[in-house]
């Protein structure tokens, strides 16, 4: 009956699968035909675009097509005739970066640039370049796949003209910011000598049409930059900061005073502005300020109280090796002190002496003495054996040769009034056959 469950268990596994498999390949082939189609839908809406064919680029948009600046297709597609009247000869190049399909979703990731030579009043000949990051949301109908909305990550637009034709300036903004902040937009660059150069940053809403804002022109700081300071729109509505440079070269003719410009550009860049959830309820939330406040403060606090550890434990240590020290110094230098005092008591050393702590050059002298009191010791006791080993006769002759010597000795000399040489004091003696004298 086992073997019966097992062999059906697998059987039912392999078929799942089996039937996994060929639908994950199903599905990814799907997909790659989804991908290429989705990319000859790109190719052949620029080819229609560099043509300047308004039917064949509109087709493959939905008709509920409404991109992030809130344009519809009818708005979208007539500011795309607007631009091919003003610039007759600007074509438009595309890379794609990615493409993700998701049944009957897809996001293409794309960058788009645009190029057209173009003529300033100032009867100046330039070039325009813009470069844009967007992102199209495509949706599978029956007639295909459309474009139905699209975002523009970054887009930055250039005119230059004469002099500044090749050389255009920086311009440095934020891409993205939230409703109703502050930001600062800074304008760098460098003019050519003998030229004087003035210029302008202004703000504006991403409108149709489009409003101008008034320029306000003054002279390039010495340092090369220029900043204002905006506070972006309450209404979530993305901006464009434009930043204008124009160049002159004063110049006397017939003895008057004549300024020709020489060179003309502006900068356009896009900031998204994020509009202002209104239906976010913040009761209870900390704001991130206070709660980095709290944090760097219970940091410190387990710090402080680390290093009080530290310095508690540093403590308690060095009071049990100060506790620990003294009583073993005791116990190792008392047996020592005992030791050295009996052998000067048997040898008839002074015991302070001993036990007084020596001076440095008494060191070597005590440890003479020291080996002489051994000496003496090793020497009473042969003397005290062989005393022990006598006959009875020789210990009565012994013992009258020393009272004989000591009553000869006595009286004659004191120990404390004559300096006898120990030890470490005697003089060498000469020794058979030395040529060395005293």
């Amino acid at each position: 009956m086992y073997d019966v469950l097992m062999k059906r268990f697998l059987f039912v596994l392999t078929l799942v699968l089996l039937l996994g498999n060929f639908n994950y390949a199903d599905a990814a082939s799907a997909g790659k035909s989804d991908v290429k189609a989705i990319k000859n839908i790109l190719k052949s809406q620029i080819q229609a675009a560099n043509k300047y064919s308004y039917p064949d680029f509109i087709k493959y948009f939905d008709f509920g097509y409404i991109n992030s600046d809130g344009f519809g297709l009818d708005i979208y597609s007539k500011l795309v005739e607007d631009t091919w009247a003003a610039y007759s000869n600007i074509q438009y190049a595309q890379k794609v970066k990615n493409i993700t399909v998701n049944g009957k979703d897809a996001i293409a990731e794309v960058i788009e640039t645009a190029n057209a030579q173009i003529e300033s009043q100032y009867n100046l000949r330039g070039n325009l370049k813009s470069i844009a990051n967007n992102v199209y949301f495509l949706k599978k109908t029956t007639n295909g796949w459309r474009i139905v909305s699209d975002i523009i990550l970054t887009e930055d637009t250039y005119l230059a003209f004469g002099e500044m034709a090749d050389h255009a300036p920086v311009l440095n903004i934020p891409y993205q910011i939230g409703a109703n902040s502050n930001y600062t937009a800074s304008l760098e660059y460098t003019p050519p000598k003998n030229t004087i150069a003035i210029a302008s940053i202004n703000q504006e809403k991403v409108s149709y049409p489009q409003e101008t804002s008034k320029e306000n022109y003054r002279k390039l700081p010495d340092d090369g930059i220029l900043e204002r300071f905006f506070t972006s729109n309450a209404d979530g509505v993305n901006e464009y900061i434009v930043a204008s440079i124009g160049l002159t070269r004063p110049e006397f003719e017939n003895k008057d005073l004549q300024i020709n410009v020489t060179g003309v550009a502006y900068v356009i860049k896009r900031i998204n502005v994020i509009p202002e959830n209104k239906f976010i309820n913040k009761e209870g939330i900390v704001p991130v300020k206070e709660r980095l406040l709290k944090l760097q403060e219970n940091d410190r606090a387990v710090e402080q109280a680390e290093k009080e550890k530290f310095e508690a434990d540093k403590h308690e240590i060095k009071s049990k090796k100060e506790e620990g020290a003294a009583p073993a110094q005791e116990t190792t230098a008392k047996p020592a002190d005992e030791k050295i005092k009996n052998e000067k008591v048997q040898s008839g050393t002074n015991v302070e002496e001993v036990t007084k702590p020596a001076a440095p050059g008494e060191k070597v002298k005590q440890k003479k003495t020291k080996v002489d009191t051994e000496k003496a010791k090793v020497k009473k006791e042969k003397n005290a054996e062989a005393k022990s080993k006598a006959e009875p006769g020789q210990k009565v002759k012994n013992k009258n040769k020393k009272q004989k010597k000591d009553k000869s000795l006595k009286g004659t000399y004191s120990p404390s009034t004559i300096d006898i040489p120990t030890s470490a004091t005697v003089c060498p003696v000469k020794e058979p056959g030395s040529t060395s004298s005293l």
